[in-house]
């Protein structure tokens, strides 16, 4: 099993984003899973994205689970969420 402590969530604030067609989110922002820590020469990112209709948690059994490629602990994890 993991280090709870591994598990970061965070939002990245975009602000007024402007789309391509003019319109404006207001205050948009992106929120993300974060599991482990980049390395010295940041080479060990994985983007983990979830599947539509899923969510940030349904991806943590990829790096919960000993067995998984990614369940070892060398890489930083980044889990955004749709929706």
């Amino acid at each position: 099993m993991i280090n709870r402590e591994y598990w970061q969530e965070h939002d990245h604030e975009l602000g007024d984003f402007t789309l391509q067609s003019g319109a404006v989110l207001r205050s948009a922002r992106l929120h993300y899973h974060q599991f482990g820590a980049l390395n010295a020469p940041k080479n060990n990112l994985v983007l983990l994205p979830t599947y539509y209709g899923g969510t940030g948690a349904s991806n943590r059994p990829w790096v919960d689970d000993p067995a998984s490629p990614l369940g070892g602990g060398d890489y930083c994890v980044i889990i955004p969420c749709l929706f």
